[in-house]
């Protein structure tokens, strides 16, 4: 008889709506939260609707096989709904020649590379997942945030010192337009300060020499700028 009654209690408590729960819902757990409520998953603590939002930050370039190169960034963008925004974003970099084009240098090649010195874009915001996690007795919540647009690109390449075999000619400088696109991960510290770890691609088509006769192609670069900051919602 017992089994019965608690079969009979777990299949309903799998009914669809013996588990909903609301978005007030509240559980009493004293060990988690010093103020002994925690609101359930569905509760959205810090809305992002109708907030703007600026943010700073510093990383690294994480592409480019002869090149060593940093990163600061500033973004600002709006929340026309909770789940969907725009975002600017604008960015800085400089970059220099690395151990790797160095040790190439020295066998008497000559690598071809393009050194990034910013760029700058609109994307529109997509924040399909929002969690919160228990870290410490310490609640934390978080959004993850992905953006797709268009981006404008500054950068420079040795293309005319790799076709002239001279390490001495300058530099060519060169703009692109291309496709932007980044994920980034928000975690709320309170409802005006958040930190943000940001992953900023761009990727643009543009000519490279394919011999020292100047020979070009065509070909899509690839540009990865990862980066650490922290933001405020107005």
């Amino acid at each position: 008889m017992k089994r019965t009654s608690l079969a009979l209690a777990l299949s309903f408590s799998l009914l669809p709506g013996a588990a909903s729960a609301a978005e007030g819902d509240m559980y009493d757990f004293s060990w988690l939260d010093p103020d002994k409520e925690v609101y359930v998953l569905q509760n959205r603590r810090f809305r992002k609707q109708s907030r703007p939002y600026v943010s700073g930050s510093w990383g690294k370039t994480t592409s480019g096989a002869f090149v060593d190169a940093t990163n600061i960034q500033a973004r600002a963008g709006f929340f026309f709904m909770e789940d969907w925004g725009i975002e600017g974003l604008w960015s800085t970099n400089s970059g220099e020649e690395n151990e790797a084009f160095k040790a190439v240098r020295a066998t008497s090649s000559f690598p071809f590379r393009r050194i990034v010195q910013g760029y700058y874009g609109l994307m529109l915001v997509w924040a399909p997942f929002y969690s919160k996690i228990n870290t410490f007795n310490k609640i934390f919540y978080k959004d993850w945030l992905f953006g797709v647009g268009y981006g404008t690109v500054d950068e420079k390449n040795n293309m005319k010192a790799f076709q002239q075999d001279d390490p001495g000619v300058p530099d060519v400088l060169e703009k692109h337009t291309g496709l932007l696109i980044q994920g980034a991960l928000k975690i709320y510290l309170s409802p005006t300060w958040d930190a943000r770890v940001n992953l900023a691609t761009l990727h643009y088509s543009a000519n490279r020499p394919t011999n020292r006769d100047g020979g070009l192609k065509k070909v899509w670069n690839h540009h990865y700028d990862l980066s650490f900051g922290v933001g405020m919602t107005f």
